[in-house]
């Protein structure tokens, strides 16, 4: 779960990846479609891409990504 609060935060894939015990990123870009079916930009993306979106409403969205993650284990 750490490694999803990291990308929701804004952390590279490679961090949280090894953050997650992953030996390589690709390896947890795999995992992660697996289990959501979607890539990470896709599921942060809103939050990702908008530099123009006020700091209070990035938050928000992101909390909101973290709460439709809540429940996953994505350690390796």
């Amino acid at each position: 779960m750490q490694a999803m609060r990291l990308l929701a935060e804004g952390a590279k894939v490679t961090h949280a990846a090894m953050e997650a015990g992953y030996s390589t990123p690709s390896a947890f870009i795999s995992m992660f479609r697996k289990a959501w079916g979607t890539t990470r930009a896709r599921c942060f993306g809103a939050a990702m891409k908008d530099k123009k979106t006020s700091a209070t409403r990035s938050k928000v969205q992101k909390q909101r990504a973290l709460e439709n993650l809540a429940g996953i284990d994505f350690s390796a």
